[in-house]
């Protein structure tokens, strides 16, 4: 497999060009810092960043697909805060009438919006 630029040390963007002088901020190290991708950090401990931020970004992405699969499947039914769920189905609690489901309760709620606005004009 090709070796990504920040990897391959043979890169111009790893290249002494970059080196600013100062050693890594790495704790310990003493190779000089800087590549094309940071200026703070030598060519080795720039690879283990730079993988560590890949790594964190994959998984953030994984999370976040997995999130909008939840979210599309388990798409919760939403029912307004003056309608209640009881055993027997949604109770309006407008026009006192029991719902068996909530694709019936939308309907009745499309019928009210539609005869309010009917009412208005």
């Amino acid at each position: 497999m090709k070796k990504m630029a920040f990897e391959d040390p043979s890169d111009p963007g790893n290249s002494s060009a970059y080196h600013t002088g100062n050693p890594c901020w790495e704790d310990g190290c003493e190779n000089p810092a800087g590549t094309a991708w940071s200026p703070y950090f030598c060519f080795p401990h720039n690879i283990e960043r730079i993988r560590r931020i890949s790594k964190q970004l994959e998984e953030l992405v994984e999370m976040r697909k997995t999130k909008r699969k939840k979210k599309m499947s388990d798409k919760p039914e939403l029912i307004p805060p003056w309608a209640s769920p009881t055993e027997k189905g949604i109770f309006c609690t407008c026009c006192k009438q029991t719902f068996a489901d909530v694709p019936a309760f939308e309907a009745h709620l499309s019928l009210e919006a539609k005869d309010a606005t009917n009412s208005i004009k």
